[in-house]
């Protein structure tokens, strides 16, 4: 039986898409090849990339190149042989699923490929599914994989040191923290004997040693922790390289201290009288990558993690691939897991992290309540990384952010929602649904959601009856936002467009000869700007000419109102009235 994620992406091939473009981290589209044993050999490489990832679906008789009906070529597989051969092709023997469907009269091959407790290999090479590309997996990636999949926690074996081994300093910092968290329970630990406190925090093996948790945490194991590099910008130069070893607590504290202490503040005044100081890339957001990564990375690798910062940029980089059924595209909304599930909960406890499946959200709402670009995740097999780009905020956005109830301005989907309308007049599910990390029947409930609410978005009319509509922000949300709207920043011809409606304002009417002389610039560039604001309606012709330097303009329809009263000749338009004239686009 085929999907509903594959009839979805079928229907979108025979409409004209590119089977290629719709291609996902759990979707791949074939074609017979002129040999069978070929064809064999390459489903079967298919399929053990998807089950050394997290599984998905091979549809064979669909062309990646263009789209419609043409794109449908058919398969003549014969499904038992068919499963026969990827299971002989694949070491281990991979078992998968495989049917003939008919898609509008077009006989298909859908093979089901399921995630796999083991790594299989054809002809001695490993590949994972890592977006919509097969990637070869090295040594230590199969490793990882395997330890991973086979519930294998480095942070719970024993690690060899006793309980004396434990740095005071680390201990005094675990206590002050723990002070400090919400949770009383917890706030009452801070008080216990040593010893106690280990066991409350999980980090002590039956036999009362330390744990790998505990001694990353709570010991100097002689290791770098992070690395720091500070440059003028992302490209400058150098002005600051260290090494932050000691324990995991300490150096945890240290490197957010490296990174908070090179930040610039910029004040934002928001209404009752509050101001605002917002670091160049918000505080919470370094917080959470930097202990994300402490928590996550393969701790068996002995590379450090990777800080690198300017005054705009944040960029973490941690050793070890993302755990299995984790990718860059499906961060936001994989199932929480860890590498180290309990050094996770040791730090979590402590309250040097937010709960789990919250940070990363942590750090999207972070970035986009100020206006900055979303986070940037990526990943090859030894690594992973996650980069912030920052900068002054956009006073516009935090005071509108500010304004939202609690349960907006706290979540992810509807500040994700206003950063692409921010730069875009008008999305869909189907270009949101790759940034929501959702598929488009997903995100489009999300969006109809939202909008039901009315505080943020809706549908454009002539889309609000259709099953896939076109959604926009509401007036008073874009003039909320005002000129942090990327399509309502004034461009050098806005700016022409303004002094023209200026001009004619003054002296009721003007002429593209009158253009030319005022900006000096070419006939044919005065007829673009006046032609642009007639089909705006913001001019319309006054005379009976219809050709030529001398056809007069006078106030058109939509003519932006004056905001206060006639200004004295050869004065220029107000920002209001940029702005207004910019919202007639």
């Amino acid at each position: 039986m085929i999907s509903d994620e594959v009839a979805t992406a079928l229907r979108q091939v025979a409409d004209g898409m590119a089977a290629a473009d719709l291609e996902s981290q759990h979707l791949e589209f074939k074609t017979v090849g002129r040999s069978a044993e070929d064809t064999m050999v390459n489903l079967a490489d298919a399929c053990s990339c998807f089950a050394n990832a997290d599984g998905g679906t091979v549809v064979v008789g669909v062309r990646d190149g263009n789209g419609g009906p043409e794109a449908f070529v058919g398969s003549p597989l014969d499904p038992v042989r068919t499963q026969r051969r990827i299971h002989e092709l694949t070491d281990p023997g991979l078992i998968v699923t495989v049917e003939s469907e008919t898609w509008q009269g077009i006989d298909l091959t859908v093979i089901s490929v399921p995630r796999s407790p083991t790594v299989h290999q054809v002809r001695h090479r490993s590949t994972e599914r890592l977006g919509s590309s097969c990637v070869s997996m090295s040594a230590i990636r199969i490793a990882a994989v395997m330890r991973d999949r086979g519930g294998y926690d480095w942070s719970a074996a024993a690690s060899g040191s006793r309980i004396d081994d434990v740095d005071d300093v680390a201990v005094g910092l675990v206590r002050r923290r723990l002070r400090e968290v919400p949770a009383q329970e917890r706030q009452l630990w801070a008080d216990q004997p040593v010893a106690v406190l280990l066991a409350r925090l999980g980090l002590l093996t039956a036999d009362r040693q330390l744990n790998n948790a505990g001694a990353v945490l709570l010991t100097d194991m002689g290791r770098t922790h992070f690395r720091y590099i500070r440059k003028t910008s992302m490209s400058g130069e150098l002005t600051a390289n260290e090494d932050v070893r000691g324990t995991g607590v300490e150096a945890l504290s240290a490197i957010e201290d490296f990174v908070l202490r090179g930040m610039t503040h910029t004040p934002v005044n928001l209404p009752h009288a509050q101001q605002l100081l917002i670091a160049d890339v918000p505080e919470s957001a370094v917080r959470e990558v930097l202990v994300n990564a402490f928590m996550h990375r393969d701790h068996g690798l002995g590379d450090a993690t990777f800080v690198e910062h300017s005054p705009e940029w944040l960029r973490v980089s941690s050793p070890g691939g993302f755990v299995v059924g984790v990718t860059a595209q499906t961060v936001l909304t994989a199932p929480a897991r860890s590498r180290n599930p309990v050094l996770a909960q040791a730090v979590r406890a402590i309250g040097l992290a937010e709960a789990a499946g919250v940070g990363i959200e942590r750090v999207y709402v972070a970035m986009a309540e100020v206006g900055h670009r979303l986070p940037v995740f990526a990943s090859d097999a030894r690594s992973v990384s996650v980069s912030l780009y920052g900068g002054a905020p956009e006073d516009d956005v935090v005071k509108f952010v500010a304004t939202l109830p609690d349960d907006l301005r706290r979540d992810p989907v509807a500040l994700i929602v206003l950063d692409a309308l921010r730069m875009e007049r008008t999305t869909t599910a189907h270009a949101l649904a790759p940034v929501l990390q959702r598929d488009e029947d997903e995100a489009e409930a999300l969006l109809r959601q939202l909008a039901a609410r009315g505080e943020l978005i809706e549908a454009t009319r002539n889309s609000a009856r259709l099953r896939r509509s076109t959604y926009r922000l509401t007036k008073p949300v874009i003039d909320a936002l005002g000129s942090s709207l990327a399509y309502r920043r004034p461009t050098a011809d806005d700016l022409v467009s303004t002094q023209i409606v200026a001009m004619v304002r003054a002296y009721g009417e003007v002429n593209a000869r009158a253009v030319r002389a005022v900006f000096d610039v070419s006939a044919a560039t005065a007829s673009r700007y006046l032609a642009d604001l007639v089909a705006r309606e913001i001019l319309v012709k006054t005379s009976t000419a219809s050709r030529g330097p001398s056809v007069t303009y006078g106030m058109g329809p939509k003519f932006p109102r004056a905001t206060r009263g006639s200004r004295p000749r050869g004065t220029t338009a107000s920002t209001e009235e940029q702005q207004e004239m910019t919202a007639h686009e």
